[in-house]
């Protein structure tokens, strides 16, 4: 802090954005300097915060445009929060605001919280997983959870609908967070759209398209953070790519607030959110890796930078976050391949006093298996065949240098001799495939909040405004670079 910042007087950032919305064009600008200083913003900033105040005051109307072509893209801007403010305490606020509107467990409720954390601090992180919220059936609470996201995401942009092209030119020009409601109506498998949302999972990807007359090549950014809703099943390579939060439909004697998308506290949460993300800039950007317990791959990719936050947080956090990583992704579906290893091995183990099985043994055991596709397989929907079963598990190699692939050869059993499987042809897939363990649960004295709990919990985050700070940063996204004034 230099000796101007000591002496600045400590001004509550929004009532004086308030006062200068107000005033004229003229008094603006002749304040307009002098303002920024005080505030700490830079004066582009001031404007913009200006803009939008007039707007949200009704006092400068949005552009005027021919009737239905559509309007200019805009995004809900936040000052950062004028007090220092703890993770741990806006954390557990966002995880109580969850389950306050939502019928949700306390894991799924603390990596909903963390994910918007990360939303803030994206800039940090070469992952952006996904957020794919699903349930059984309507009416679950999905369509509140993305709203409630909306409110204290960062940049969020709600869409029940986006075409390819709109979608990375929109990250390329404001790099947004998208919430995709009911995208099971939208979201063709194999399509552009579906590609996009699997190709921004990582940093450095881009589409490339001609513009122009003269067709010159330009890049467009997909890399940005998504959340989404549906009904049934998510494609395997999306959901590879995404933290799954499975929803239920409430019981009778459940109890929820009912969500009035225009309550202040979401803002403030919001606020507290971008303040808490400029103060742990740094520590963020020099975070080390943390340990993931045993996560390899996309699992891993996933949970890294919700395990690295919850680290920096401190308290109970690094506790409560593998917790709910080991919750929920104990029941991970697997494509069809993995799977089929799986089923496999089971019924090799099934077999405890042979070490081989003829091909049509292995098909009537899988066929058996509730809850698997095997006994409605392919287009035919009739049990799998040997073929069907040689076909899937020649993609795996038998070797350890993986060019011997697991094919069915003539075996001995019983008296007689058919084509089939020696146990030992599938160790190296089983070991290499199916050891991926969720880390242990290693919470230890968490106590779950009550409903009378929760709401205390954000009031308790919010006292303390009648003493504001000044802050030096301007209320643009974290992954924005911007300078101190």
């Amino acid at each position: 802090m230099t000796a101007n910042d000591a002496v600045k007087p400590l001004l509550d950032r929004v009532a004086e954005i308030e006062r200068l919305a107000a005033l004229d064009a003229g008094q603006y600008e002749a304040e307009r300097k002098n303002a920024a200083d005080k505030l700490g913003f830079r004066t582009t900033i001031l404007d913009d915060l200006r803009e939008q105040k007039r707007r949200e005051m009704n006092l400068d109307p949005l552009p005027k445009i021919d009737a239905g072509q559509g309007r200019p893209l805009q995004f809900r801007e936040f000052l950062p929060w004028p007090d220092d403010i703890e993770g741990d305490r806006i954390a557990t606020a966002l995880s109580a605001t969850f389950k306050r509107f939502v019928c949700m467990s306390d894991p799924k409720a603390d990596t909903c919280a963390l994910w918007v954390l990360l939303d803030w601090t994206i800039a940090n992180f070469p992952i952006a997983p996904r957020l794919c919220i699903t349930s059984p059936t309507k009416q679950c609470g999905k369509s509140t959870l993305l709203e409630l996201l909306g409110r204290v995401s960062c940049r969020a942009l709600n869409s029940g609908s986006v075409t390819p092209a709109a979608l990375f030119r929109a990250i390329e020009q404001f790099n947004p967070t998208f919430l995709l409601d009911e995208n099971e109506k939208f979201l063709e498998v194999g399509s552009d759209f579906h590609a996009l949302l699997n190709q921004g999972h990582r940093r450095g990807q881009f589409v490339i398209r001609t513009q122009g007359d003269n067709h010159e090549l330009v890049m467009f950014d997909t890399f940005c953070m998504v959340a989404f809703a549906r009904n049934g099943r998510i494609p395997d390579d999306l959901e590879q790519r995404s933290i799954v939060i499975e929803l239920q439909r409430r019981l009778p004697g459940e109890r929820l607030e009912v969500l009035n998308v225009q309550r202040e506290h979401l803002d403030n949460l919001a606020r507290m959110c971008q303040r808490w993300a400029d103060d742990n800039a740094a520590a963020i950007a020099e975070a080390a890796d943390p340990d993931m317990g045993g996560l390899i791959n996309r699992t891993a990719d996933n949970w890294r930078p919700l395990f690295t936050l919850a680290d920096i947080i401190g308290s109970d956090w690094p506790d409560r976050i593998r917790a709910a990583c080991a919750e929920l992704t104990k029941n991970d579906a697997d494509s069809n391949d993995t799977l089929m290893l799986s089923d496999t091995k089971a019924v090799f183990d099934e077999e405890k006093k042979t070490d081989r099985l003829f091909s049509e043994t292995i098909c009537d055991a899988l066929a058996a298996m509730e809850g698997r596709p095997w006994a409605e397989y392919g287009k035919s929907g009739r049990p799998i065949t040997k073929n069907q079963l040689a076909a899937r598990l020649r993609r795996f190699k038998a070797d350890a240098e993986c060019k011997i692939p697991i094919e069915p050869k003539p075996i001995w059993m019983g008296g007689q001799s058919k084509r089939g499987y020696e146990r030992h042809q599938f160790v190296e897939a089983w070991d290499r495939y199916l050891t991926q363990k969720a880390p242990p649960n290693g919470a230890s004295g968490r106590q779950a909040p009550d409903e009378t709990g929760t709401s205390d919990t954000f009031q308790g985050v919010s006292r303390g405004v009648s003493t504001p700070s000044v802050r030096a940063s301007g209320a643009t996204r974290p992954d924005a670079p911007h300078d101190t004034p």
